[in-house]
């Protein structure tokens, strides 16, 4: 689900009366105050990036790791992501693509919204990460 929003009400939250969940994309802090703002997005892209660098939904049924998100941010942690990318991927990937894409995947999953990058700060961290 989107808000459509004005660029200068960007940075405001915005309180549902409707609650919307999409199984394993909503972003906890969204369940628990029933407001959204832009951050509440970035949780989302989190997902996405790494439902891509896994070959996974972000939920599967009957599963131990039955919550992609969870079990990212675990393996993340652990600096054993490469128990759940997939292989075929990671093998075509340079390896600074790869951390980049996983970083900025896990930031984005980040429990306070207000520690997880916007779009725009993903896009200028080109310099951060040392590309050309």
């Amino acid at each position: 689900m989107s808000v459509k929003i004005g660029v200068s009400q960007r940075h405001h939250s915005f309180r549902t009366s409707t609650v919307w969940s999409t199984n394993g994309c909503t972003d906890p802090a969204y369940q628990k105050t029933k407001s959204v703002n832009h951050k509440t997005d970035m949780y989302s892209f989190g997902i996405v990036l790494f439902e891509l660098l896994c070959s996974r939904k972000s939920i599967i049924a009957n599963d131990t790791n039955r919550y992609l998100a969870r079990a990212a941010i675990l393996h993340y942690k652990e600096k054993k992501l490469d128990k759940i990318i997939d292989w075929d991927l990671l093998k075509q990937m340079d390896p600074q693509s790869f951390n980049v894409f996983a970083e900025v995947a896990y930031e984005c999953l980040n429990e306070e919204q207000s520690q997880r990058p916007s779009i725009d700060e993903i896009v200028t961290m080109k310099k951060r990460w040392n590309f050309n």
